[in-house]
């Protein structure tokens, strides 16, 4: 029962297996994605990628309203002084400052480029207390159709899975394989985990021949969500940092939600909320 049901839905939504996650966040899924009813939950399928949907139209945001976006130059190093972030540092060396400043990057990251003052402070030092759980996504392009569902789900399989990204007219297939809480895949070759794939395809598609193969891509993300365990409550910080001019955006924000693209989305929404109602004060 657990694995067929309870797995089911908390395994690709908490990233983590049910007898592993806090029983809050458990229930908090179950309510807004089953018990709410047909009111409140809707599946929706996007019109293109998430670069598509979200990076290109959010970029195009940014630099349309006088924003810049500087990419492949991730940030080294927040610098303090006064309790402010008076300077963020690039990896170019590159040094920009602004009146506020958003973090809106994972909770390891974050630690890693604060001031040895802040990492110390307590509100900072429980961080590396977060822990992470893997996600390993594999694509496949196979010359020939295989299946012609949009989205699988297989018991009793690793693979968990399988999202058909192609076009039903269209004679190839591009497959996405997404595997949750995947730790025991990080330590395996690309030729192990190919191996596995290709076995597990054969059993769920018969007539599936390593041949339709056109190629693959293997991605692991060792740190891809927070793992929401039962102490990780008291791990996530308030969108308001004790740094007078940080703001911390995120799925791992104490926003009430597990860690999900709504919660990262809500936590962007309160943190406007809070610069908003901070410089209406003033």
């Amino acid at each position: 029962v657990i694995e067929k049901f309870w797995d089911l839905v908390i395994l690709p939504t908490l990233n983590d297996h049910v007898s592993n996650v806090s029983a809050d966040m458990g229930f908090m899924v179950f309510q807004e994605s089953v018990l709410r009813g047909n009111r409140y939950v809707k599946l929706g399928f996007p019109k293109g990628t998430l670069d598509e949907v979200i990076a290109i139209p959010g970029s195009k945001f940014i630099e349309n309203n006088g924003g810049n976006i500087y990419l492949g130059n991730s940030v080294i190093k927040l610098l303090y002084e006064d309790n402010k972030i008076s300077t963020v540092e690039l990896r170019d060396g590159t040094k920009l400052s602004a009146d506020i400043i958003i973090s809106a990057i994972p909770s390891n990251s974050l630690y890693n480029i604060l001031p040895d003052e802040l990492q110390s402070h307590k509100s900072f030092s429980i961080l590396p207390k977060i822990e992470h759980a893997s996600i390993v996504n594999i694509h496949i392009w196979l010359n020939t159709k295989i299946m012609n569902d949009q989205f699988i789900n297989i018991i009793d399989s690793p693979l968990q899975w399988i999202f058909n990204k192609s076009l039903q007219d269209n004679k190839d297939q591009a497959l996405d394989i997404s595997i949750s809480d995947s730790k025991n895949l990080l330590q395996k070759t690309t030729a192990e985990i190919i191996d596995l794939v290709f076995s597990e395809l054969k059993d769920i598609f018969p007539r599936f021949n390593i041949n339709f193969v056109e190629k693959y891509k293997i991605i692991k993300e060792r740190k891809a969500t927070f793992r929401c365990t039962p102490n990780s409550k008291k791990y996530r910080l308030t969108n308001i940092s004790p740094v007078d001019n940080l703001y911390i955006a995120g799925d791992w924000v104490d926003t009430g939600w597990p860690s999900t693209m709504e919660s990262a989305a809500l936590s962007a929404s309160n943190v406007v909320n809070e610069i908003e109602s901070n410089n209406k004060n003033k």
